[in-house]
């Protein structure tokens, strides 16, 4: 029965009530990755290679829907455990997001969360191999963000695709910057579905719209 419920817990969420998150509640999130000691040394609960943890976490919130954080876009700094303003006066529409898909799910959501590999932090070591390397990392962060996310009754869901047209002057992304993953959460609706999916990440270029057949084409599996 223990088990059957962890299942139960651990799958996406794509329907979130329209009341505001608790500010600890993020907090107690986002904290997750943030950075610990261990000894005197730095220390994650999440591996990189090298230990040279590239892959940063951005944070879009919403107006009026996590308390006593303004709406705007966010880097999640580790190591003192802030958000800090990026973006300026940019914000994320729901244009960003599929129009079949994903659409529904952003409207809902209070926030959304961004995984994206600054590559001049792993290129000099690991060169050729840096994505692949990203991507790993990347999906260790979305899975504790996940477990989290159900101890602190959020609800996240993974996106598999985004405008980064809109996303990368939000985030303030340079060159070197790859967006590698992105979720969107809330507190979830009463009755949810029993399971959900996590969608495979593609960019979608700002000038090609979301359609019915890039709906029909958009790689899932499921969780």
């Amino acid at each position: 029965a223990g088990l059957d419920a962890r299942f139960a817990a651990q799958r996406s969420v794509r329907h979130f009530s329209p009341g505001a998150v608790g500010a600890q509640a993020l907090a107690d999130l986002l904290a997750v990755l943030s950075q610990g000691e261990v000894d005197g040394q730095p220390k994650f609960l999440y591996p990189s290679a090298g230990g040279l943890y590239p892959v940063q976490a951005y944070l879009f919130v919403k107006p009026e829907r996590v308390d006593g954080v303004a709406a705007g876009g966010y880097y999640y700094d580790p190591r003192q455990h802030r958000l800090v303003a990026v973006g300026g006066q940019r914000t994320l529409g729901a244009d960003a997001y599929d129009y079949f898909v994903n659409r529904p799910i952003f409207e809902q959501a209070a926030f959304a969360l961004f995984l994206v590999a600054e590559l001049a932090a792993i290129q000099p070591l690991y060169g050729a191999q840096s994505m692949d390397l990203c991507h790993i990392e990347a999906g260790a962060m979305a899975q504790l963000l996940a477990s989290t996310a159900v101890e602190r009754q959020l609800g996240l869901c993974g996106i598999g695709s985004v405008d980064l047209g809109q996303v990368a002057p939000l985030l303030e992304l340079g060159p070197s910057h790859r967006l590698v993953y992105s979720m969107l959460g809330g507190i979830p609706a009463p009755g949810q579905a029993a399971s959900g999916q996590v969608e495979v990440f593609t960019s979608r270029p700002q000038s090609v719209p979301a359609d019915a057949n890039e709906s029909a084409e958009m790689e899932e599996f499921k969780v």
